[in-house]
């Protein structure tokens, strides 16, 4: 096993994916959360079910006020969500092994899209604007599609991206 460099607070940088871990993300799980146009895709909760009695209620979608239809319905989860559902797996460490990252690495993907937790690894800060930006669930699943294929490419360093151009 590679060791891994570490970022200026010590903490690992993952290494690109393997084949297994970079065709899971890119053929897998970017399709999940794009299908439907984005309709399945909430980084607001790790998991959840909209149900026919919600129809007609308004919510809050990422920053999206919503009317919730009959096309709502369903399952809608964020990116780890979306992995424990395609997975079956469960926790941070199972689920960044599946796609090669680090347990911090993941929970930055996860958790910290819009830098809840300053200081800490987070979703690097063009990808934070972007989201928020974003006017639609569809273009706010191709945000995080887009943020996918750069750790499928890279690997979880764009995820330490605050730490590291605070050092340089």
């Amino acid at each position: 096993m590679k060791t891994l460099m570490k970022d200026p607070n010590g903490y690992e940088i993952s290494n690109p994916p393997n084949k297994t871990q970079r065709k899971f993300i890119l053929n897998i799980l970017i399709p999940a959360i794009l299908r439907e146009q984005g309709r399945r895709f909430i980084m607001d909760t790790w998991k959840d079910t909209i149900t026919p009695e919600m129809i007609g209620e308004y919510y809050d979608f990422d920053g999206i006020d919503s009317i919730v239809t009959k096309k709502d319905c369903g399952t809608v989860c964020c990116i780890g969500g979306t992995m424990e559902v395609l997975t079956r797996k469960r926790g941070f460490s199972s689920l960044s092994k599946h796609i090669g990252l680090t347990e911090y690495e993941a929970d930055a993907l996860f958790s910290n899209w819009q830098n809840f937790y300053p200081g800490e690894l987070s979703w690097p800060a063009k990808y934070m604007s972007y989201f928020s930006k974003a006017k639609t669930r569809y273009q706010k699943a191709k945000v995080a599609a887009r943020l996918l294929k750069k750790i499928a490419d890279e690997g979880g360093k764009c995820l330490h991206s605050s730490r590291l151009s605070s050092h340089s």
